[in-house]
């Protein structure tokens, strides 16, 4: 039997039933009448192969199809309008096992499917009996004297109740109870695998798990958003997967999303900290960082600024380079000192910029910001030495501490000879004592830098430098060439420098494998061989410890973020976290100021989120199973969610083959014109990913015209030198431009790609994390709501999108801004209500549900469609009009906002949209 072919036509019939929109659960949580039919299919599809065994059921090919179409057709009583009342609460209480229309429709799947109608009466009773409720005596005794075609019609009954108690248990651990107690507990050996959700790290964790239990053996039954049910055989040789096994599948989904790109990651701000992540540093890697750190600022800037502005930079600059020759005697230029020209002097300063920030990262990365000495590892001979002359610690306390500082002493001593080592090797190419004074330098300052490191690489000869230089100062060479041989000398002194360490000592980035460890904190089941007392007692002492140690970086601490407690820890830098030095309970109110300390599976949680999105998310989409889904419909909502994200990507990288056609979720007027009439929740990828397209105004397109006509300099001056460059013979700027936008010219390089995408800003602005069905992530760089926005009408925009999202998806979404955590399990509803105090009182709900998930996306869809005629301010125009306290007030404001008070038709059946959440 083709059993996934007996699925589709399944949902097919389901979606022509209108199943879709029908609520089925209510109580605990909200699913559709589909979504729950179609999960007890899955769990029958998983379970078939165990069922059909000779050790366990045995079940024949007919009691299979009799279990099947009783499966399928068990709740079809909750189609009717009178039990859709009665769920919703506007009806009285009412049973769904209806005999008529369970006859009706259990003949319509057997037609469907072209069976023979032999087991009517045994799928009958599979659909009648299903549920506690509806066997009473006289049900019971009217199906025990019907005439079966099965001898074990009943036991398949039961099955019926058993997959349906699964699919309709409020969490995982009702689940496993239901199993356990039905008529399939006793031919199943069933487990189960449960994490804390954290962020990206629990979309690689549920993956690393699943696939360890899958090779193990196990068969996923469900998933929930914090874990997955497995079953096998009662009578196997499979056993629960091992926590270092999990490890390891772990460590390689977490260097899947480590592979590249690690150099904008490691090098950070040039007002802020260079190397915010030195956990990502890796010595090998010096001269990408210098490149990346050439890059962090134009040489162009600078000298736009105002005159007064560079005046004050100036004065400072020339003060500082004479104090510094009167101090060090250094033979500076007399041009550079003596020459007060502000246009002079400001060119020089701009110009030299980007060789102020390599300079900078080159000093911090020789600093304990980025290389921690207590981390070296001391050779075997001097710990043999330190043990023969404290042998006697062991005994005596004091001799621990002598021990400790003696260790410590070793470790500085190394450090000591790293930084002399740099410091020869710099002083040789910029001379003597010019390592000092880079590190006299602090943030970023344009006359101290200048003065202290630019200006003692430029007054070099080139040939103190370059092999076939001459006796011009090295300013005299063009930018980019200065900036290369700067990039190029400083490799060499850190390659100098690092070669006095043992390569143990060489700063290394982390391993996946550690990243994984950290991460493994998250899963709860397969437990940890742990005492409960000891752990109680480690939670307890790092609660009474944790207060006076907040930030501090040594001592148990309890994480700000996840509440775990845990023994050292990171600094919580603005990478990490918005604020970390505010004020906080966790902290002394009274004492010394400093960063919050975070645990390591925060920090590297905020690695993941960054080197996905190359860059910070402010917002994080996250969607889930609303309670529960079925093994395949968790694998077709994965390759669904990546099919959309294809056909988004392209929109918003540099393939897009129309760079005036968008992707975004904010412009509800452009959305609402194409929602479909059909239903949202039956609506492919591609008619997805068009109800959010747009095309850009014709303002904006000119803008960006002149953004290519700008940027195209870097390649050449004027239509003939393009035309050279490239090959080609346009005869005009605009044909250039034409071919240049749909991609027709050849570009073996890819230079002119790149320009185009920087004119046309196609860069991706969100990124998809999807792995498994538990939790599918959306990191968004920008938020969604419109810059002129006020806080309520940027919600709004928020809860649109995510009521599409999760009405096409048959998921719960939810919108988190940065640093807040996953504090919902997924069975609230389909959409979280943005955590705005005035749309939350509007709404009256923190979630809302499908039975009103349609009515607030017509009356969101109506207010984007009315916002222009109404002509309410535009940053609180779509709060405006669904917080009206009646559709008349609209209408009035419409009428007066026209010309000759005239309200088009359509405009009614807007506010009768509206009307329906405002009343």
């Amino acid at each position: 039997m083709d059993w996934e072919e007996a699925r589709n036509k399944a949902v097919l019939w389901m979606i022509r039933r209108g199943w879709k929109s029908k609520t089925a659960k209510k109580k605990g949580f909200q699913q559709s009448l589909f979504e729950h039919t179609l999960i007890q299919l899955d769990i029958l599809l998983s379970l078939l192969p165990i069922l059909q065994h000779k050790g366990t059921f045995g079940l024949s090919e007919q009691e299979a199809r009799v279990l099947w179409v009783s499966t399928i057709a068990h709740d079809v009583g909750k189609e009717t309008e009178a039990w859709q009342a009665y769920v919703l609460g506007r009806g009285p209480v009412i049973s769904h096992c209806i005999p008529e229309l369970a006859k009706e429709a259990v003949a319509d799947l057997i037609a469907q499917y072209q069976w023979d109608d032999e087991g009517l009466p045994d799928e009958l009773s599979g659909v009648l009996l299903h549920m506690k409720a509806s066997r009473t005596p006289t049900m019971v005794l009217s199906r025990a004297i019907t005439k079966h075609s099965l001898p074990r019609w009943k036991m398949v009954a039961e099955m019926v109740d058993a997959i349906d108690n699964l699919a309709s248990a409020n969490g995982l651990f009702a689940g496993l109870a239901s199993l356990e107690q039905g008529i399939l507990g006793p031919c199943l050996k069933t487990t189960y695998h449960l994490v804390s959700s954290r962020g990206v790290s629990t979309v690689l964790l549920h993956k690393a798990v699943v696939d360890t239990f899958v090779k193990t053996g196990w068969a996923p039954l469900i998933h929930y958003p914090n874990g997955t049910i497995y079953a096998t055989r009662s009578l196997t040789d499979v056993f629960v997967p091992d926590r270092g096994i999990i490890a390891a599948h772990l460590a390689q989904e977490v260097k899947k999303v480590m592979s590249s790109g690690f150099a904008d990651r490691v090098v950070g701000s040039p007002v802020a900290s260079m190397v915010p992540k030195p956990e990502l540093f890796d010595y090998t890697e010096m001269r990408e960082y210098l490149e990346v750190a050439a890059s962090r600022v134009s040489g162009k800037s600078f000298v736009k600024k105002k005159d007064s502005v560079r005046q004050k930079v100036v004065d400072r600059y020339l003060t500082t380079v004479r104090s510094l020759q009167d101090k060090t005697g250094y033979d500076l230029p007399k041009k550079s000192i003596d020459n007060p020209d502000l246009e002079y002097q400001s060119n020089r300063l701009s110009r030299a910029h980007p060789e102020m920030v390599v300079f900078k990262l080159f000093k911090t990365v020789f600093s304990e910001k980025v290389i921690d000495q207590r981390r070296f590892i001391l050779p075997p001979a001097k710990m043999e030495d330190l043990n023969s002359r404290f042998e006697a610690r062991l005994r005596d306390d004091s001799m621990t501490e002598k021990y400790d500082k003696a260790i410590r002493k070793a470790q500085k001593d190394i450090w000591k000879s790293l930084i002399n080592e740099v410091s020869k090797a710099y002083d040789k190419r910029f001379g003597d004592g010019a390592f000092k004074l880079l590190q006299q330098t602090s943030s970023l300052d344009v006359a101290q830098d200048m003065a202290c490191s630019v200006d003692l690489f430029w007054t070099l000869p080139s040939s103190h430098l370059i092999h076939d230089g001459n006796d011009l100062p090295v300013e005299a060479l063009p930018d980019k060439k200065r900036l290369d041989l700067l990039v190029e000398t400083l490799s060499q002194v850190a390659k100098d420098g690092f070669s006095v360490l043992e390569d143990v000592n060489r700063p290394r980035r982390i391993d996946p494998h550690s990243i994984a460890e950290g991460f493994l904190v998250d899963l709860l089941h397969p437990a940890e061989n742990a005492s409960l007392d000891e752990l109680v007692m480690k939670q307890l002492e790092a609660y009474g410890d944790s207060k006076p140690l907040a930030r501090k970086t040594e001592g148990q601490h309890l994480c700000p973020i996840c509440n775990r407690h845990f023994t050292g820890g990171t600094g919580a830098r603005a990478d990490f976290l918005s604020n970390p030095e505010s004020h906080t309970n966790r902290a002394p109110a009274h004492g010394s100021p400093g960063y919050i300390v975070i645990c390591d599976a925060c920090k590297f949680e905020r690695f993941l989120q960054q080197q996905i999105l190359e860059g910070k998310a402010e917002q994080m989409m996250v969607l889930m199973p609303r309670m529960n889904i079925g093994h395949r419909s968790g694998d077709l909502l994965k390759r669904k969610a990546l099919q959309i994200w294809e056909r988004m990507f392209n929109l918003m990288s540099e393939d897009n083959p129309d760079p005036y056609e968008r992707f975004s979720f904010s412009l509800i007027g452009e959305i609402a014109r194409r929602l479909p009439e059909h239903g949202i929740e039956l609506v492919s990828p591609e008619e997805f990913v068009r109800l959010f397209t747009y095309r850009t105004g014709v303002d904006r397109s000119r803008e960006y015209r002149r953004q290519l006509k700008s940027m195209l300099t870097e390649i050449g001056d004027g239509l003939d030198e393009w035309n050279q460059y490239f090959g080609t013979d346009f005869q005009s700027d605009d044909d250039f431009f034409d071919a240049v936008e749909d991609l027709s010219i050849t570009d073996d390089s890819g230079e002119l790609r790149e320009i185009r995408a920087r004119a046309y800003k196609l860069a991706p602005q969100m990124q998809l994390v999807c792995e498994t069905p538990h939790l599918i992530l959306v990191p968004i760089r920008n938020s969604i709501g419109l810059a002129k926005d006020s806080e309520a009408n940027a919600a709004v925009r928020e809860l649109f999108a995510m009521l599409i999202v999760g009405l096409a998806l048959d998921a719960s979404v939810a919108v988190i801004r940065d640093g807040e955590g996953i504090s919902f399990a997924g069975g609230e509803g389909v959409a979280r209500v943005p955590p705005v105090p005035a749309l939350r009182e509007l709404i009256g709900c923190e979630w809302l549900g499908l039975d009103e998930a349609y009515k607030w996306v017509s009356a969101i869809a109506a207010a984007g469609r009315l916002a222009y005629a109404a002509d309410y301010p535009e940053r609180s125009n779509l709060y405006q009009i669904l917080s009206s306290a009646t559709p008349g007030h609209i209408l009035r404001r419409i009428e007066t906002q026209s010309k000759g008070g005239y309200v088009p038709l359509a405009y009614y059946s807007y506010l009768e949209d509206i009307k329906e959440v405002l009343t």
